[in-house]
């Protein structure tokens, strides 16, 4: 039988279908006309239409009736396998890769002077423009959309813009600071209308998913296109203006939300934590989740002096030759990002073995590693573990470029041929830092409550060496 995912769709106006869960957003177009009810979509990658549909409306099952029902009322969606894949290269289009052409007409005309254009643009256009490239817009943003959920200690600058352009749209323009796109080459067609070519906004990706999930027409925003072939520059120098951490603006070149989401792609997984994404739509598609937060943690660790970085992160503790020197190419980037997943799956065998293996009362008191939201301390332990089972301490008075470079790809062998011996080095790992961290006359609620400070400053170098010991130890008695 084929495998089906069935996903019930609301009704839309304009016919198209949508379904949002846990942040996501299923649309669907469709010429039928959809009924006032609930509509339910099937959808497939294998061929039903031609046989499987036509012998099951020829039969006389018990689920015939409520079939001819939903088809009756127009309720009922089907996409098999033919119909699914352009939908998905869409979709994927729209989220991995450079739009070749945007055209954008402005208001009224625009200023150019040397290789900037400066007008500005009705929300109507910029919302045409994201329905037609979606995410791939923001390709070289340092983020992606961060919504509008409440802040505690001050107001979240996105329900500002969102209240101004609904309530207040010609104060838009006055208000907020615009957006700036980076293009390969801009041509213009015209007084008004610009194209460009392999375009990203780099700066105002909040404000244009505001203006885009506003419901009102009448603003206009500031926008800056800035033709150029190295997107980086620009971005960097516009978001600096914003309040944007040093250490982010810096990672974020080598490691954002859409490196990780390509990344994931291509190693068959999907990405929790980053909304709105083909791999969320499509995830019944794909076998594993992970969170961004687990690989942008290991990849901070393992650029950093010492991998307790990703606790108190201090930016100059990140070793910028090797981020320039190992991922200067994207597509190098996108390789060691791959290769963090593999590494964030074998520890998740190693959680369980752990937490499995150490059941004292001492080790229990640190079980905030597995049971809270801590991808920091969990990196931790993961680099460790593959320190040890590639028998290499990188972090042993800054490694070279040459031997970090051959510690990933013994990682990467291991991993791939012999993961077991990481999962049993996660486990020493775990018990190399509860040695450390803890002392058997500390009550358990001492324990947690210095377990951040401890970690904070915990040196590498004794860790590794405790839990090669115990890797020595623990061989022995095998043999």
């Amino acid at each position: 039988m084929p495998e089906v995912m069935a996903l019930p769709v609301t009704r839309d106006a304009k016919k198209a279908t949508t379904h949002k869960s846990r942040g996501s957003q299923l649309v669907v177009v469709t010429n039928e006309p959809l009924a006032e009810k609930a509509v339910f979509l099937i959808a497939t990658l294998s061929r039903i239409k031609d046989r499987c549909l036509q012998e099951y409306e020829q039969s006389k099952l018990a689920t015939r009736d409520y079939y001819d029902q939903l088809k009756r009322e127009n309720r009922l969606i089907i996409y098999d396998g033919p119909e699914l894949f352009p939908l998905v290269q869409s979709a994927y289009r729209k989220s991995n890769i450079l739009p070749s052409n945007v055209t954008l007409e402005l208001v009224d005309g625009y200023l150019h002077l040397d290789k900037v254009y400066i007008g500005v643009v009705s929300a109507k256009e910029l919302r045409r423009c994201y329905k037609e490239h979606g995410e791939a817009l923001f390709l070289d943003n340092i983020r992606l959309f961060l919504g509008y959920s409440e802040l505690k200690d001050r107001d979240n600058v996105n329900l500002l813009i969102m209240d101004t352009a609904d309530k207040s749209p010609r104060e838009m323009l006055a208000r907020n600071n615009g957006i700036t796109f980076r293009a390969a080459q801009v041509v213009p067609q015209g007084k008004n209308i610009l194209s460009l070519e392999k375009a990203s906004i780099v700066n105002g990706c909040q404000t244009t998913m505001c203006v885009v999930e506003s419901t009102n027409d009448e603003s206009n925003v500031l926008v800056k296109i800035v033709e150029t072939e190295e997107a980086w520059s620009i971005a960097k120098t516009a978001n600096s203006q914003n309040k944007v951490d040093q250490i982010v603006l810096e990672m974020a070149k080598y490691i954002r939300p859409q490196i990780v989401k390509k990344a994931a792609g291509k190693a068959g997984v999907s990405v929790r934590g980053v909304p709105d994404t083909i791999f969320d739509v499509f995830k019944a598609f794909y076998k594993d989740e992970v969170v961004y937060d687990e690989i942008y943690y290991l990849f901070l660790g393992l650029f950093s002096r010492e991998p307790r970085n990703v606790i108190n992160t201090n930016y100059t503790e990140v070793r910028k030759d090797l981020l320039t020197q190992l991922i200067g190419l994207q597509q190098s980037g996108e390789e060691i990002v791959q290769l963090l997943f593999k590494l964030y799956m074998a520890s998740l065998r190693g959680m369980v073995k752990a937490q499995d293996m150490y059941q004292d009362e001492e080790s229990r008191s640190y079980e905030r590693f597995w049971k809270e939201d801590k991808p920091d301390y969990r990196s931790f332990l993961t680099l460790l573990a593959a320190c040890g089972a590639t028998e290499m301490n990188i972090y042993k008075e800054g490694a070279s470029v040459k031997e970090v470079k051959e510690f990933l790809e013994k990682l990467d062998e291991v991993l791939a041929n012999n993961s077991d011996k990481f999962v049993l080095y996660y486990c020493f790992a775990f018990e190399a830092v509860v040695g450390a961290l803890g002392t058997k006359h500390a009550s358990q609620i001492d324990r947690q409550r210095y377990m951040y400070d401890q970690l904070k400053s915990l040196p590498f170098e004794p860790v590794y060496s405790s839990m090669c010991r115990t890797a020595v130890r623990h061989f022995s008695f095998k043999t």
